[in-house]
């Protein structure tokens, strides 16, 4: 495809990972929606992911794959996916884009019947028979870049080159209000949101590291909110910090991610971890404090904010598990490196940028 072909007029985007990948797939959408005007977009997500688009205004559809299909086998799995399949078949999509990059993406564009079906070359170590799930690939970058800048660039096999743009993240009116009067116990005072969580927990700082920002900033006159997932690990590392700490208001496990988003966006500083609430402070461009450990900042990092990104040197950022330190259930040392001071320093910075 030389050119944005005109007579495209349904597009299906493919995202199978997780939540922050989502979120970070939304300038694709703006960017398709720019070249085809005319076009109806859907996206295809794992089940629980629907949070991070819903209310897209480029959006026609989210299709959700079965909950849990993974964990099924035989003719209840077989049942469930045909009939996902169906539904996608009867939409007559005119293109097909794989930007999650596995297996089951590059199947669901064979059997949508797309005419044209967009997806990154495999690797050299991988199957080649993956190739043929596409008829437009694109070479896999050779440079590390954002995870927006890559999928973005997948774009460049339709014939043209996407602009940067932010993410998108939309919180309906009602869940806004909730938050304005859910913070109203704050008065004036300029407000931190902590999430010190992610679904992975290797990404975690020191519970007793957190408690100390949390108890300083309030010594500044900074009201602080804190929150995690529902996961039972993240809860109990939230306990920890509890120990400790005393923020003006918390939320553990209680909220969705609108919500979450709605506070965030009422934030002067966002101070967390490499965590999709960290992707959600940049798309409601609220200046965020990431703290990273082994995952690959240059890839990852807040997007298209004022961002401080705090990050030591670990052997894992080149070689992944195999030569990192890191015990079950113990902060990796890269992570406890980051001072005190320097997260305090950077929120202040951040602040003070804000005001």
């Amino acid at each position: 495809m030389n050119a944005p072909d005109s007579s495209i007029r349904r597009i299906l985007v493919i995202q199978l990972k997780h939540l922050g990948d989502v979120l970070l797939t939304t300038p694709v959408i703006d960017a398709l929606a720019k070249a085809f005007s005319e076009a109806k977009i859907s996206i295809l997500l794992n089940s629980g992911m629907e949070e991070m688009v819903t209310g897209h205004p480029r959006l026609h559809e989210i299709l959700s794959l079965p909950p849990r299909i993974r964990d099924q086998s035989g003719w209840q799995r077989f049942r469930q996916e045909w009939k996902l399949m169906r539904t996608i078949r009867e939409r007559c999509f005119d293109l097909a884009i794989n930007l999650s990059r596995g297996d089951r993406g590059g199947w669901i564009s064979v059997f949508s019947g797309a005419r044209y079906r967009l997806g990154y070359k495999v690797a050299s170590q991988e199957p080649s028979y993956k190739n043929w799930f596409y008829n437009i690939a694109v070479d896999h970058p050779v440079e590390s870049i954002h995870e927006v800048e890559k999928n973005l660039r997948l774009l460049t096999g339709l014939g043209f080159e996407p602009e940067l743009a932010p993410l998108t993240y939309c919180i309906p009116k009602p869940i806004a209000e909730w938050a304005d009067a859910e913070l109203a116990q704050l008065s004036d005072q300029p407000m931190v949101h902590i999430h010190p969580t992610s679904r992975w927990m290797f990404k975690c700082w020191n519970p007793s590291h957190m408690a100390a920002v949390i108890t300083q900033l309030q010594a500044q006159g900074h009201g602080v909110v804190l929150t995690c997932g529902p996961h039972p690990d993240e809860n109990r590392h939230c306990e920890a910090i509890l120990q400790n700490a005393k923020p003006d208001l918390k939320h553990l496990g209680t909220l969705n991610l609108k919500q979450v988003g709605a506070l965030i966006a009422r934030a002067r500083v966002f101070l967390g971890v490499d965590s999709a609430p960290m992707h959600i402070a940049a798309a409601v461009r609220t200046p965020t404090v990431a703290l990273f450990g082994p995952t690959g900042a240059e890839n990852w990092s807040p997007w298209q904010v004022r961002a401080a990104v705090l990050q030591k040197p670990c052997p894992c950022q080149e070689a992944r598990a195999e030569r990192c330190d890191w015990k079950k259930d113990s902060v990796r040392a890269c992570l406890a490196a980051i001072t005190v001071e320097e997260v305090l320093a950077a929120v202040r910075r951040l602040a003070v940028s804000r005001r």
